[in-house]
């Protein structure tokens, strides 16, 4: 049997799922697809070869891991900043920009497990082993890292596990009162005696007597 192979003249739907490369009735199907590598799909449905890269510089340090990190501070105006061991470089229209370098807390093996965002002229940046950092461009020459300050928090998790105390010693919960003023010597419920104690009930307005010479007050 001839195998057919429809003319498509249109990508603008770009690289679609695996679970719809079987699905020919979809209007999306036929403006997408499947893999798109070297290619850039324009929005007026055409598609073209990427375009070719050219040698800008070199790494602070070409014998050690660098990441590139993007930072487009509006539609005219991106940056590519070059992440290294402890530093930050910027480039821009194709050289780098200046002297700028940025210390950082960040080694050469941290570089690959670093998660950012950004927006407008700040980059925040978290790695699990550091404090969370702002990358701030206050001018085209003039970038700062500082410790990113919460306004509340961070909180530690929630202990949802059970924690067992093993008291140390055995006997009441509350001090043993062998005398009206002081835990020692021996106290009495008589009207009579000097070393005569009482309990208030608040709850029920009246006194409580003890009918022992010892016995445990509750505060």
């Amino acid at each position: 049997m001839t195998t057919l192979y429809p003319v498509q003249d249109t990508f603008v739907r770009g690289e679609i799922s695996p679970r719809l490369h079987a699905r020919a009735s979809l209007d999306l199907y036929r403006a997408a697809l499947s893999r798109c590598e070297n290619f850039v799909t324009l929005p007026h449905g055409g598609i073209r070869k990427r375009g070719g890269s050219y040698f800008v510089g070199e790494a602070k340090d070409s014998s050690k891991k660098t990441r590139g990190i993007p930072f487009i501070f509006s539609a005219d105006q991106a940056y590519m900043l070059e992440f290294g061991d402890l530093y930050i470089r910027v480039y821009a229209y194709g050289a780098r920009v200046g002297t700028v370098e940025v210390a950082t807390p960040y080694l050469e093996a941290d570089l690959f497990d670093l998660q950012f965002v950004q927006s407008a002229d700040q980059m925040w940046i978290t790695h699990a082993d550091y404090p969370p950092q702002v990358l701030t461009r206050t001018a085209h020459t003039t970038w700062t890292l500082a410790e990113f300050v919460f306004l509340d928090g961070p909180y530690d998790d929630i202990n949802t596990s059970a924690t067992t105390m093993a008291p140390a010693e055995t006997g009441a919960v509350h001090p043993l009162m062998t005398n009206n003023t002081a835990p020692g010597g021996t106290a009495a419920d008589s009207s009579g005696s000097a070393d005569a104690y009482k309990v208030f009930d608040r709850d029920n307005g009246s006194n409580l007597s003890f009918g022992t010479t010892i016995g445990f007050l509750s505060y």
